[in-house]
């Protein structure tokens, strides 16, 4: 009975269904990104390239920028550009409760964009405007 059990079990672990078991794992972890953030994805770049400097410049209105806040997040980074919001997607690893994610935001755009910046709309949401001082 064990022998008939592990056959079938190896018979499933190797060979082309496994390579087609990677592949399917591969395309759905692409696919659960691109589903976590809608709309137009900004380039995955060091936060202290110019290039991503550049592409965050870009959505400055009026030394304005839309912000959606993700916070308790494993890391801070930005996540990409939501078309339909036009506003730029970012995770902040710092907890939503007694300002904590906002300090953060402002600590981490002011490092990014080399200003001060200060949030104009959007204390106790998790969509803010922030203007570049």
């Amino acid at each position: 009975m064990r022998n008939a059990q592990s056959a079938e079990t190896k018979k499933h672990t190797s060979g082309p269904y496994k390579q087609e078991q990677q592949t399917n794992r591969k395309h759905s972890s692409t696919n659960a990104q691109n589903a976590d953030t809608p709309g137009e994805k900004t380039p995955k770049m060091k936060d202290s390239s110019k290039e991503f400097l550049e592409e965050i410049k870009k959505h400055i209105i009026n030394k304005t920028l839309s912000l959606i806040v993700k916070p308790s997040s494993p890391k801070n980074e930005i996540l990409g550009w939501d078309e339909e919001r036009k506003a730029i997607r970012v995770s902040i690893a710092a907890a939503p409760d007694k300002d904590k994610a906002n300090k953060e935001v402002i600590k981490y755009f002011s490092k990014i964009l080399g200003q001060r910046v200060t949030i104009k709309k959007g204390m106790r949401s998790k969509e803010k405007v922030i203007e570049i001082i």
